[in-house]
């Protein structure tokens, strides 16, 4: 088996030697392997822009975006905690939420507001009555289910005249002496740890 005759030359952009069997290339287009692959020789070329930086602002915060790329335009252009919000979000559930059995509706315009979220029962009373819950004030469940927001159930009260009305026991057909009371699962849980 002979061998075959080892060819040297050199790199024409970095000056590297390159040793090799045969070159298909001509001499004057001879290249190691790092500057074949560099810029509009590489496949992946994008023009040059692929490893600098744009900056660009959120729509709606305002904050400071840098990416080597965006996939929209300019009006377009939030930060990923502003695409994660509202309809935009894959949990989006039509501004509707339950939290601990009341009902809370998306208004982050109203002065009630608690993160955003405003009880559905305040909203129905103040469209019935045509002013705000203030500050205060409460709207008790007659019949103390919490997400039954009709008007004849809603009754506003002061804060005190509500608590005095649930801890002395006086509430009418609240709890579990309410036929339709959905809440009581943890009441008869306790009660089983208490007979034992």
């Amino acid at each position: 088996m002979s061998k075959r005759k080892i060819l040297v030359r050199s790199c024409v952009d970095c000056g590297h030697e390159i040793r090799t069997t045969w070159f298909h290339k001509p001499v004057d287009k001879t290249m190691c392997g790092s500057c074949s692959q560099k810029g509009n020789r590489n496949p992946s070329w994008k023009g040059g822009v692929a490893g600098k930086k744009r900056i660009r602002y959120c729509v709606d915060c305002g904050c400071k975006i840098s990416a080597t790329g965006f996939k929209r335009s300019i009006e377009e252009t939030r930060c990923t905690s502003c695409w994660q919000k509202g309809e935009r979000n894959s949990f989006w559930k039509g501004g509707k939420i339950v939290d601990r059995g009341y009902v809370l509706i998306l208004k982050p315009e109203h002065p009630r507001v608690r993160r955003c979220y405003v009880n559905r029962s305040h909203l129905v009373w103040e469209a019935v009555n045509g002013r705000y819950v203030q500050p205060g004030e409460v709207i008790h469940y007659i019949d103390g289910i919490k997400d039954n927001d009709v008007i004849e159930n809603l009754r506003l009260m002061k804060h005190g005249e509500h608590s005095s009305l649930h801890h002395s026991g006086r509430t009418d057909m609240a709890g579990e002496n309410n036929p339709n009371y959905k809440h009581g699962k943890r009441v008869g849980i306790y009660d089983k740890c208490k007979k034992e």
